[in-house]
């Protein structure tokens, strides 16, 4: 499959169990809802999963950066959102915004998860939203993996939070009628209601007015194509509070051009955008905006197209 463990992630604050904060163990292959974890009962791929595998469209998962209210769809649903990716707000940020997330799918016992209405199953988790972390872990203090080869900083580690640490049972899943709230306050999870075919979910970011982190553009390189070049401008990847939307690419006597973070991000460290030009001296600017309009400029590079 090329994916990675689905794991579960165990919290206490003060000896009392949280979702997520305190000091948090991590249960390698602890997620019952998928194969990727310790699911034994008929569960298959999580849905962010099915989407890396070709399986679901990329349609299918939202970007969720800003307050917004939407339509969850069960995991087993052929149409619809599944997956939800909330960025949360990173002591320290990452490559192109931040390193840590929350990703929600809502499990229904129909379809591919009927499963989860086998009353037969003793350790049976049960349904609802589930809302899993993803990358670092900015609020919480988390132990390393028990073989002590990586530690849950890298950003291809996942692991189902408990959104219900409270009850004898394990039932992770959020009910209508659920919220959450990261523990400084950042993000907010609220489910507004479920039905069989769809869960209603807000989601609240704090008001973000940091903008992205300063970055430098480095020395644009040319490819000669006769009377014109091809500019390959690269650049420091900002990162941010919550994440870098998009760059506006600034030169002197052109007319500026949008250039979306996922497709000009080509590695943790590093940006870089291309533009073919024609023969003249030229300036040369790079601008990050994140997802509330905050602003960071790099600085100005000369280019020569001979």
């Amino acid at each position: 499959f090329n994916l990675h463990h689905d794991n579960l992630i165990k919290c206490a604050d003060s000896g009392r169990p949280v979702s997520y904060g305190g000091t948090c163990g991590l249960e390698e292959n602890g997620n019952p809802y998928t194969i990727m974890g310790d699911g034994i009962h008929g569960a298959g791929l999580n849905a962010i999963d099915l989407i890396k595998e070709g399986l679901r469209s990329r349609s299918s998962a939202v970007f969720a950066a800003t307050s917004t209210q939407l339509e969850l769809s069960p995991r087993s649903s052929p149409s619809g959102t599944t997956v939800v990716v909330v960025p949360l707000l990173n002591r320290g940020g990452g490559a192109g915004g931040a390193r840590s997330q929350l990703q929600l799918e809502y499990r229904t016992a129909g379809g591919t998860d009927s499963w989860l209405g086998n009353t037969a199953i003793s350790a049976n988790p049960g349904t609802g939203v589930l809302v899993s972390l993803q990358g670092d872990s900015p609020y919480a203090e988390l132990d390393r993996h028990p073989d002590g080869e990586y530690a849950f900083g890298d950003p291809l580690d996942r692991g189902l939070l408990n959104m219900h640490p409270e009850l004898p049972d394990f039932r992770p899943g959020m009910q209508a009628g659920d919220s959450w709230a990261a523990p400084d306050g950042s993000v907010a999870i609220s489910i507004v209601s479920l039905s069989p075919d769809a869960a209603t979910v807000r989601i609240d970011h704090a008001q973000d007015t940091a903008a992205p982190y300063p970055f430098k553009l480095r020395r644009p390189s040319t490819y000669s194509l006769g009377q014109k070049s091809r500019v390959f401008i690269g650049f420091d990847t900002p990162g941010d509070n919550v994440a870098v939307r998009r760059f506006r690419v600034e030169i002197t006597g052109r007319k500026p051009f949008y250039v979306a973070a996922d497709k000009a991000v080509s590695s943790v460290s590093q940006g870089d955008v291309t533009r073919v030009l024609p023969q003249g001296r030229y300036r040369v600017r790079v601008v990050a905006e994140d997802y509330s309009g905050n602003k960071t400029a790099s600085n100005q590079r000369r280019v020569v197209v001979r």
